[in-house]
């Protein structure tokens, strides 16, 4: 089979020809394993990427994105080691489809974050995908992954050289305020491993965490930060400079 493609390929078949499922012969070699044939397909120049309204909604997506939506880690690292798109988002269809979908503006890394999906992760990361990607709440991975409990990929990225920690999502967190948030206290302390003034970090009103834990009665927030030695001492950045 393999070489009656090759054949085929060669001969000029069309790439794009739909089956009677509407997908396309990449995604059909890939959803059956037949990975020496979608080999022979990709030499042959197929679309790797094949934009297309097979998203949530009727939204636009990739091969990708569809791969690591239905699970198909296999799929998803092909699609990868072939080169396609790694850090689009989904896009709006011709005609608007999909916009509760799309609206997050979730990379791939950020869909793995949220399924949970490791080996795929680590082959975007291993191919140069945007660990400081940021959804259209201004999330990044990191974030995504603190929210969905997923540890190995939280250290996974806590180990990348460019992780950038310091990025604030739309509501002001950063990624050491989200560990706090979900009782986080492991991925807490890897992050302040990484950079050690995140628990000093100030909000829109000057409060660091410790101030903010004290005002909510949190205890446990309380308890931790007073284990990681935080500044007791630290005043809020107002005009009162009142302590914790």
């Amino acid at each position: 089979m393999v070489v009656v493609v090759d054949e085929l390929c060669t001969l000029g078949v069309s790439f794009s020809s739909p089956n009677s499922k509407g997908d396309s012969p990449l995604w059909s070699a890939l959803e059956s394993e037949q990975d020496e044939i979608a080999s022979v397909l990709v030499r042959h120049g197929v679309d790797i990427d094949c934009w297309s309204s097979t998203g949530p909604e009727g939204c636009l997506q990739t091969l990708l994105h569809r791969a690591i939506d239905e699970n198909r880690e296999s799929a998803a690292m092909f699609l990868i080691r072939s080169r396609c798109d790694l850090d689009s988002p989904r896009q709006t269809g011709l005609n608007g489809e999909g916009d509760n979908k799309i609206l997050d503006k979730a990379s791939p890394l950020h869909l793995c974050c949220q399924w949970g999906l490791v080996q795929v992760l680590k082959t975007l990361i291993d191919h140069g995908a945007n660990v400081n990607a940021v959804d259209s709440l201004n999330r990044t991975p990191l974030h995504t992954a603190i929210e969905n409990q997923h540890e190995e990929i939280i250290m996974i990225l806590l180990c990348h050289p460019s992780i950038n920690l310091k990025i604030r999502d739309k509501a002001g967190n950063t990624c050491f305020a989200a560990a706090l948030t979900f009782r986080n206290h492991k991925a807490a302390q890897a992050i302040l491993e990484r950079l050690p003034t995140a628990a000093e970090q100030m909000d829109q009103r000057g409060r660091n965490f410790l101030h903010v834990a004290i005002m909510k009665d949190d205890l446990e927030s309380v308890l931790f930060l007073l284990s990681i030695q935080v500044d007791v001492n630290s005043r809020v950045h107002d005009v009162n400079q009142t302590g914790a």
